[in-house]
């Protein structure tokens, strides 16, 4: 008997509490390649790794009609149930089918058919091979809070009840949970300790007015809605979780005070109405934000920050300000406003991208008590300069570094003003503004050192332009692009107000590409020095000073 087969699989969804444990299998049966019309006996078994993993118990009897026939396994009024466990290992399984005439022997068809993913269906009801219980998060000591509350079947109707009754019910050794059902309930609460809140889902379970955290709590799958002019929610104690939260505030959305230590911030949507998403005093760990705020949050602490993953879409405003010295890192920061440090310790801000969609810098930095690293993103002012540094202080080892970040800008301004700073660093930087255009990539107002190397400058009038005498410059293994708008344009100008000498820069290994002819002295006040296109960079001589490697003539002074 030669038979052609065909498995089908159908996935019927009857309850969300089980996928019932049965696969349809239909094939066609021929014999001397006509198609059989008869009634047979069947056996199934499911064979993995060469063994017998499930058998069908007695034979099962069918017609077949014009070859074709159809049969459920594990149909238990039939055969032996299927066990949602055969697929639980990394083996391959296949169905091994025999067939005969109604009480007569029965042919093992050849070869077996190898069951193909939809089998694998089953095990949905077991997540991987776990039963649900191995990933669900399970509360031995819940009150439930809901809407009508005993006769809608919760122990309490109000939020702030149900929080005294498992007050009363909670210790440290055995904590209790608030669980809210859907609905909107007061606010003005205020936490008790041991006794955590927990929604049923997030959207739907609202609460309103101000909301004060004193005790070390976990709030979840919650929404934080206060329309006065207060905050959404206040922190006030050592530790709190949040996790998929969501927070408006009057004022704030989410005002982290100073006794504070350790809050943990996980999956949070955040709005404040008047001042910033966030004011955080004690250094909060945050994993996943986004905010909708005139500014993302002010950070006033001299704590450790770890923030990640921000995302803001504030209209119109600020996306953030840093104070008080603040440590730590920032990662993976995307704003459309301005980002202001008004001073830091040892902050590293890693993977940002601020591109303003107003009239505004993109980032200014003020008082650097140690070092601030910028590092992996864009930088980008809009009708303005594009970062503007005035770190006010003659401490060299307190330097500002930019690592791996685009600067730009448009119109007629600079993309790194620089009013004052002892060490500014840019390397494997792009900095461009507009060519046709009055700006510099870098305008140095005054500053003791600023160092750039493996970068790519496009300037308006001048890739670096040095006001200050006593300011060091280094540039290596850098490309330096600039416009022609003034007569006196240069890749590097030093144009000292009063005065007719500056301090060289110390170049090396640089292109310099310029529509205009080579040329050192210009008449300007100050130096200036650019090549042609194509032209190889300067470099110094024994005598320190600046001379371009083609004709060896020093460039003044």
């Amino acid at each position: 008997m030669k038979t052609k087969l065909s498995i089908l699989f159908f996935l019927f969804s009857f309850s969300v509490f089980a996928v019932p444990n049965i696969i349809t299998y239909q094939g066609q049966l021929y014999t001397n390649n006509f198609p059989l019309t008869a009634t047979q006996e069947f056996s199934f078994a499911m064979i993995t790794n060469g063994a017998t993993a499930w058998q069908s118990g007695s034979t099962v009897t069918t017609v077949v009609e014009n070859g074709m026939f159809s049969v459920n396994l594990g149909d238990t009024n039939i055969m032996n149930p299927l066990p949602a466990a055969i697929f639980d290992s990394t083996e391959d399984v296949y169905l091994r089918v025999s067939v005969g005439n109604v009480g007569g022997a029965l042919t093992v068809l050849s070869p077996d058919k190898k069951i193909t993913s939809a089998g694998y269906v089953f095990d949905s009801g077991r997540l991987a091979g776990l039963l649900p219980a191995a990933y669900m998060r399970t509360f031995e000591n819940v009150i439930i809070v809901g809407r009508g509350g005993r006769e809608g079947g919760a122990d309490t109707n109000t939020l702030a009840a149900g929080i005294a009754v498992a007050g009363a019910l909670a210790n440290p050794v055995t904590p209790y949970t608030v669980l809210l059902l859907p609905g909107t309930y007061a606010g003005y609460v205020t936490t008790i300790s041991s006794v955590n809140i927990v929604g049923l889902a997030r959207d739907a379970c609202i609460i309103t007015g101000k909301f004060t955290v004193t005790d070390d709590v976990m709030l979840q799958n919650l929404t934080f809605r206060n329309s006065d002019n207060e905050e959404g929610l206040i922190v006030q104690t050592n530790s709190l979780y949040l996790d998929n939260v969501k927070i408006h505030g009057g004022l704030y959305g989410l005002d982290v005070e100073k006794d504070a230590t350790d809050v943990t911030v996980h999956n949070v949507d955040i709005s404040g109405r008047t001042n910033s998403a966030v004011r955080d005093a004690c250094g909060i760990i945050i994993d996943g934000m986004r905010v909708d705020s005139r500014a993302a949050f002010t950070i006033n602490t001299t704590n450790e920050i770890n923030y990640n993953n921000i995302l803001c879409k504030n209209e119109p405003g600020l996306s953030g300000k840093i104070n008080v010295s603040a440590n730590g890192t920032i990662r993976a920061f995307v704003a459309s406003k301005k980002l202001e440090i008004n001073r830091c310790g040892n902050l590293e801000i890693k993977n940002i991208d601020i591109d303003c969609s107003v009239q505004s810098e993109a980032l200014s930095i003020a008082t650097v008590d140690n070092k601030l690293e910028i590092s992996d993103g864009l930088l980008k002012g809009y009708n303005t300069d594009a970062v503007i540094i005035s770190n006010a202080t003659d401490d060299i080892n307190k330097k500002i570094i930019f690592n791996d970040v685009r600067m730009e800008t448009d119109g007629d301004y600079s993309v790194l003003r620089i009013l004052t700073a002892p060490y500014v660093i840019v390397k494997d930087c792009e900095l461009s503004t507009d060519l046709t255009g009055f700006g510099s990539d870098i305008f140095c107002e005054t500053g003791q050192f600023v160092y750039v190397q493996t970068s790519w400058l496009r300037g308006g009038v001048n890739c670096i332009t040095l006001k200050a005498p006593d300011t060091q410059l280094f540039v290596y293994d850098s490309t330096l692009l600039n416009g022609t708008t003034f007569p006196t344009a240069a890749a590097i100008q030093g144009y000292i107000s009063g005065a007719t000498t500056g301090a060289p820069p110390r170049i090396a290994d640089c292109r310099f590409e310029t529509d205009t002819n080579p040329s050192q002295n210009t008449g300007a006040p100050g130096w200036n020095a650019f090549g042609a296109n194509g032209a190889v960079g300067f470099q110094e001589d024994s005598n320190g000073n600046i001379v371009a490697p083609a004709s060896g003539t020093p460039v003044s002074p």
